[in-house]
């Protein structure tokens, strides 16, 4: 099963980001770096020669930028926990992939688990 989450890196909450890198044993002073790299930005859409007006970003990862894809598996990692040891979770980016062998309803049944939990963990 592959998984793509529409405009991932916008959905990024920041506080939640950084409350996940501090469990996971980020410095402060790491965490001070990146509570300044991802707040206070604004940005603006241009089409054509029409220019929207300037909007603070509230949530998200720059786009772009080196450290936007791993802080955004950062926010993820966890959803690797969906599983039991017979459904692998491999992520890269905004994608997921979930894969096992279906030999019988029993591993069927544990893909559908597994799907069903990244469902609810995706709705919180």
């Amino acid at each position: 099963m592959y998984l793509d989450y529409a405009k991932a890196f916008d959905s990024v909450v920041h506080n939640k980001l950084l409350y996940k890198l501090t469990c996971y044993g980020a410095c402060d002073m790491i965490l001070v770096w990146l509570k300044d790299f991802l707040t206070g930005r604004s940005h603006t859409v241009r089409v054509g020669n029409c220019v929207s007006t300037l909007r603070t970003v509230i949530s998200g990862v720059p786009q772009g930028s080196c450290l936007g894809p791993v802080l955004f598996v950062d926010f993820i990692n966890d959803i690797v926990n969906c599983s039991n040891d017979a459904v692998s979770v491999k992520l890269f980016a905004d994608d997921a992939k979930l894969y096992t062998v279906i030999s019988n309803e029993s591993s069927a049944a544990n893909l559908q688990s597994s799907l069903d939990y990244i469902l609810s963990w995706s709705l919180v």
